[in-house]
């Protein structure tokens, strides 16, 4: 299934693509204006601005069309283009310990996060139809649309978790789970893939942790074998990108490949600043547009 992805209005850093080098450049202005005033709503569920509305597709624990309950805790999610003027709405679910919801299509039994998807009515808005895509993974945070499907990231570093995996939003019934190793293990957050080279950027929420990327071998198989690097900046004896930050910085970076994306004995960050990696604090989301990888993160400078 062929994706089409959506571009990100504003964020409060990004990479800018220059040929082979990057530019890092700190807190672009925004684009979006102000979301301030919002209105009180009488049921206590969402405040919105003026003009915006809200409705409940769907509740955790109600069941869905194949008959699985909705997991708990929706998190990270991405909306891709249906047939017939649908859209689908895939959603991860950050669960730790529990049981999957198939222990035969289940990547490990005993955890019991995943990922599932609802299919809404483009017009009305309403939900058509709804059902499991993965289950049997933890930590479900974030994740990222790219040309194959749904990138979905574990935000764990535990024996055999700390992956991505890569789901169908076409796949109305549950499906075994595909697990991209080549793409390193680590607490993963947000994964943001460029159609252009097949590269793929990956954030990482840690306090230390770093800005990685995945080159693979074939621009046509961008999830196969592959190198993983981080992001390290250049001409500077800085290190921290979330310390002494200004509005309108640009630091030149390069990238430095790690020895061991498994992390059997290293844990992937700490190989990454033994190489001279950039540290950035908790990062968070990221999305790509044509030149750019935009990213945040919880506390990575001024606001």
């Amino acid at each position: 299934m062929k994706i089409t992805r959506r571009t990100l209005l504003a964020s409060s850093a990004a990479l800018i693509a220059a040929g082979s080098a990057l530019t890092w450049l700190y807190n672009r202005p925004r684009i979006v204006g102000s979301l301030d005033d919002l209105l009180i709503d009488p049921k206590g569920i969402l405040d919105l601005p003026s003009g915006f509305s809200y409705q409940i597709l769907e509740r955790t624990g109600a069941l869905m069309s194949d008959g699985y309950p909705m997991p708990d805790l929706p998190d990270g999610m991405g909306c891709f283009p249906g047939s017939k003027g649908q859209w689908i709405v895939v959603r991860n679910h950050e669960i730790h310990q529990g049981q999957a919801a198939d222990h035969t299509l289940a990547y490990d039994p005993q955890r019991g996060g995943g990922v599932s998807r609802v299919v809404v009515d483009a017009k009305s808005g309403q939900r058509l139809s709804s059902n499991l895509l993965l289950t049997g993974t933890s930590r479900n945070c974030a994740g990222g649309p790219c040309t194959e499907g749904w990138l979905s990231c574990e935000e764990i570093d535990e024996p055999d978790h700390g992956y991505v995996f890569l789901c169908d939003p076409a796949a109305d019934t549950l499906q075994p789970a595909r697990r991209l190793p080549s793409l390193g293990r680590f607490p993963h957050e947000a994964a943001a893939f460029d159609p252009a080279s097949g590269i793929t950027y990956l954030t990482e929420d840690t306090a230390d942790s770093a800005i990685y990327r995945h080159v693979p071998e074939r621009s046509d198989q961008p999830f196969s074998a592959g190198t993983l690097q981080a992001l390290k900046l250049v001409d500077t004896d800085r290190a921290d990108l979330s310390a002494e930050q200004q509005v309108g910085d640009r630091l030149t970076v390069d990238w430095v490949t790690i020895d061991d994306p498994q992390a059997q004995s290293i844990p992937t960050r700490h190989q990454a600043h033994a190489r001279g990696a950039a540290v950035l604090s908790r990062g968070e989301g990221m999305w790509s547009s044509p030149g750019v990888v935009y990213l945040a993160s919880t506390d990575g400078g001024p606001a």
